[in-house]
């Protein structure tokens, strides 16, 4: 689905372009080339390239499948995408592990299984990463380039992809910020302090397009998004988030008996 001039939304689970687990997949159409941001859990790699065809792309044309951190809604079909396009899969340096080796403990998914986010069957499928990305890097796909934004907080790994085109600046933001300020703390290594500083940090940019993760994108003005989160941060402590959270839960309770220690 064309949702501006070379940028296409192939999979998204909230609007059922692809499994209700899936986060928003984008594609850009780098003339010839073409990139992926992020693949959903996999569970419907298959709809996501019958997705990409409709749009009348080959998917054999894509060159990365670029992702913005290790979560499974991301990363989970990173895999089945690269093997079925012959993609090569770039991701952030701090997540390579995790997409490589990690854990169900390590990627949080024992816990978001057990309250449903993913069927109780679910298997994270490992896949090499091909790229590791670093703060400031740059991607090159045919006319475009991505500059690489290293910002954590939402996790540890959690990274931007700015990209110009003519006029208009754009963001892919993953999970770091959605449209109307919104955040997503349904991780283990939620930081706050970092959150603050990654987006002030997108605040400076001035952002025209911002691409979510999840959610609404918004084509215009998205730098007014950006600030709305900007200030929706500061009166935000980790008490409040972690209240009833059952990622940080655990984390509360282990900092409250830290205290009652001193």
């Amino acid at each position: 689905m064309k949702i501006a001039s070379d940028i296409y939304l192939v999979g998204g689970g909230k609007i059922g372009l692809s499994d209700p687990c899936d986060c928003n997949i984008y594609l850009i159409d780098g003339h010839p080339e073409l990139s992926l941001i992020d693949t959903g859990s996999g569970l419907a790699s298959r709809e996501v390239l019958e997705n990409i065809t409709q749009d009348g792309f080959d998917p054999r044309k894509i060159k990365n499948i670029i992702i913005t951190h290790a979560h499974a809604d991301h990363a989970g079909g990173a895999l089945s995408l690269a093997e079925m396009t012959g993609a090569k899969i770039l991701a952030p340096a701090t997540d390579k592990y995790l997409l490589e080796n990690g854990t169900d403990q390590d990627l949080g998914l024992d816990i978001a299984r057990y309250v449903g986010i993913y069927p109780r069957d679910y298997v994270f499928k490992h896949c090499p990463v091909y790229q590791t990305l670093e703060d400031e890097d740059l991607i090159e796909s045919g006319i475009y380039s991505f500059r690489i934004l290293h910002t954590p907080g939402h996790s540890k790994g959690s990274t931007c992809y700015y990209m110009q085109k003519c006029e208009s600046r754009c963001l892919f933001s993953g999970d770091v910020i959605a449209a109307d300020g919104v955040f997503h703390f349904n991780s283990l290594d939620v930081d706050l302090s970092e959150l603050r500083n990654s987006i002030s940090r997108l605040k400076d940019l001035h952002i025209d397009s911002l691409f979510p993760g999840h959610g609404l994108f918004v084509l215009r003005r998205g730098y007014q998004h950006i600030e709305k989160g900007w200030n929706n941060l500061q009166s935000l402590t980790f008490e409040k988030i972690a209240t009833g959270n059952p990622f940080l839960a655990p984390r509360l309770k282990t900092e409250a008996r830290s205290e009652e220690k001193r």
